[in-house]
Order: structure tokens, then C-alpha cells, then sequence
């Protein structure tokens, strides 16, 4: 525990866990503008979906997720993700934890 640690609430899945990829990037861009402002230091995910790893960032398979991780990452703020959701090894492993960065 970390006493008088600040949390942010950063809902991006609706009341069932269900939600859009588009809406999990936008919360992971909000985190990324506000790491200085807000002194956020950790994002804890618990999701799943396919992917890969291009090892650039996204940038030569056009993963957009990837590149919001990588966009976090670049704030400061280390990435914390629930793994393997789907598979046993990887690559069979779902995002994110296919997801190097």
C-alpha cells in the first residue's frame, strides 16, 4: 500500500467489462497527457484482445494500441497488465501481454 497515494478511476469499459479498443487507447492518451500534471506513475489494465508485437511501437503493423502503450511508457508511467488471457505462450498470448514494451 502506498498511503496518500493518489488513484484515478480511468473507465474506459462499460458496467459489463465490454467496451472498444478505440475507448481503451483514449484512456491510455489521457493518461499519458496527464502523467506530469497528475504525478501518475503506474496504469494497471486487466483486458484482452489479438495482437502482436512489431517491436517498433506499433508502427509497422499500424497497432494502435501498442503505440498508446508506448506513448504511456515514453510519460514515465510503467504499465501494469493482467496476463495471458487467452493463451499459454507466447505469441499465442492475447493483448496485452503480446505487448513488449
Amino acid at each position: 500500500m502506498s498511503p496518500g497515494t493518489p488513484l484515478y478511476a480511468v473507465r474506459v469499459l462499460d458496467g459489463t467489462g465490454g467496451g472498444s479498443l478505440s475507448n481503451v487507447i483514449c484512456g491510455l492518451d489521457w493518461v499519458a497527457n496527464h502523467a506530469t500534471d497528475e504525478n501518475i506513475k503506474v496504469v494497471n489494465m486487466s483486458l484482452g484482445d489479438e495482437g502482436s508485437d512489431d517491436g517498433h511501437c506499433g508502427q509497422t503493423n499500424d497497432d494502435a494500441f501498442h503505440a498508446a502503450v508506448c506513448r504511456v511508457t515514453a510519460a514515465g508511467v510503467t504499465v501494469v497488465a493482467a496476463a495471458g488471457n487467452a493463451g499459454r505462450t507466447w505469441p499465442t498470448l492475447s493483448r496485452p501481454p503480446t505487448t513488449r514494451s
